[in-house]
């Protein structure tokens, strides 16, 4: 499977006439399998990685991401500055001073206030019912992630180069990706893979142990991974996919089912903005 991901960006590059492959790097698995990948299939000389962080971002997260970007050609761009000019930090008023806090005082707060509201807090962000407390989270969130596509794609044109992207399948599913934030993109190689399925890629191609253990986090708002949002584990989600797109027999009770479910239909609205993008990795 990882031959025919790096034949399918090799073959799918030179469709679009570029040069080569820009991808953004977060320090978790998805972007290192992506950068992974596009290293056996470009070499290094044809590559640019780029890591944005915000004041949000999580030390840990820099640190790896530069790691993975060893020895290849990679630039940090700090987004921070621009969020702030834009006003997405005044989202959260009770962080005045949020380049200056700890991450750590930022993640225990975060987590203190989504200790108060409801587990199915993912399908009220996707209903547009969120608690009052948190209602400009959309906008404080995907502010973020379309400020580093606009850099990924400036940085591409000025190459001409492509955007990889990094969405998998269960995120593109589960609606629980940006519209023209990260989930625009010239390809996407992970698309036909299960976030379960990425995992079992990234030991197969070596990705640092480190990485993989990590808890996968969108890391736009501090202390808080994938899984406490949706409410499941990855393996539930997953298993619960599959059943609903016909691929396995059920593996979880009917209630967490029946709850991705409605996840599952409610984000069909966010899967229409998704890029027209090839899939023909699995044929």
């Amino acid at each position: 499977m990882a031959d025919r991901l790096i034949r399918y960006i090799q073959s799918r590059i030179k469709e679009l006439g570029r040069n080569g492959a820009v991808i953004g790097v977060s320090g978790g698995i998805d972007s290192a399998v992506v950068l992974h990948l596009c290293l056996q299939a470009l070499g290094r000389e044809r590559i640019l990685a780029l890591i944005l962080p915000e004041y949000d971002s999580d030390p840990a997260s820099i640190r790896l991401a530069r790691r993975i970007c060893h020895g290849i050609p990679f630039q940090v761009i700090p987004i921070g500055p621009i969020l702030k000019k834009m006003g997405i930090y005044r989202y959260f008023q009770i962080l005045p001073f949020q380049n200056r806090l700890p991450y750590r005082m930022k993640s225990g707060y975060v987590r203190n206030v989504f200790k108060k509201v409801s587990k199915d807090l993912y399908l009220k962000f996707l209903t547009n019912n969120l608690p009052s407390e948190i209602k400009m989270v959309t906008a404080y969130l995907r502010a973020k992630n379309r400020i580093r596509m606009a850099i990924l794609y400036q940085k591409a044109e000025e190459l001409d180069y492509a955007v990889v992207g990094t969405i998998n399948r269960t995120e593109y599913l589960l609606g629980l990706f940006v519209p023209f934030g990260d989930g625009a993109a010239d390809l996407m190689p992970l698309l036909p893979f299960y976030k379960s399925e990425i995992f079992q890629i990234a030991e197969e191609l070596g990705i640092d142990p480190e990485i993989r253990s990590r808890r996968p986090t969108p890391d736009l708002i501090p202390g808080l991974s994938d899984e406490e949002i949706i409410g499941l584990s990855y393996e539930e989600i997953d298993n619960g996919l599959a059943v609903i797109e016909g691929r396995e027999k059920q593996k979880i009770n009917d209630e967490k089912l029946n709850y991705i479910r409605s996840i599952y239909e409610r984000a069909e609205p966010i899967r229409r903005s998704f890029p027209p993008v090839a899939e023909e990795i699995l044929e």
